[in-house]
Order: structure tokens, then sequence, then C-alpha cells
């Protein structure tokens, strides 16, 4: 499947955001991009699809998760799951500060 068609089968659009991520309290991981429902995180021993786990996003939100996919040796996508309408509007207002900046490089 390419890029494009993956893009398009996506609900929400993802933006590069890079920084450390704190998984279950104890696992160091590095974001790749973020949507509002998920992100890709970059780490040497995913957990298995489908186990559920806790995400710590810097100076924002701590929220539950689900891993979709993942690939040893590389990282996983998550899935945010059962948010609150505060970490829903953390996450939005996040969003909202990356596109923004995201933008700015753009032109």
């Amino acid at each position: 499947m390419g890029e494009q068609e993956q893009q398009e089968r996506r609900k929400y659009k993802r933006f590069p955001y890079r920084e450390d991520i704190l998984i279950d309290n104890s696992i160091q991981a590095y974001s790749q991009n973020i949507s509002q429902d998920g992100m890709f995180l970059c780490t040497a021993n995913p957990p298995e699809k489908d186990s559920v786990i806790t995400v710590t996003i810097p100076l924002k939100v701590t929220v539950k998760a689900i891993v979709r996919n993942y690939q040893a040796g590389i990282g996983m996508g998550i899935r945010f799951i059962d948010l609150t309408d505060d970490q829903k509007m953390m996450i939005k207002q996040l969003l909202e500060e990356i596109k923004s900046a995201f933008e700015k490089t753009q032109q």
C-alpha cells in the first residue's frame, strides 16, 4: 500500500512530533508522529500487538493506549483509548501547537 493510500485510510492527519515518551512509567521511547487518535513510537522492544499501555507525553498528559501494530527492533503504532474530556482537550491543544509550528516551517 502506498503512502497516499495509507494517509487516505487514516481518520486523522498525522504531524511530525519528535519527543521522548515514557511507556508504563519505565520504558523510554521516542515519538515519530502524532494524530488526534494515536502516535508512532520508536522503541527497541515494543509490547505485543493489542497490549494496553500507558503513555506519558512530556508536559502534557498521560493516557492509556493500545498497541495496534509493531515492528520488532523498530517501534509501534498506538491508538489512544478511554480518553477523558480533559485528555482529549490536551491532545487537541498539543496538535494545534504542532500544526501551527509545522505550517510556519512550510511558508
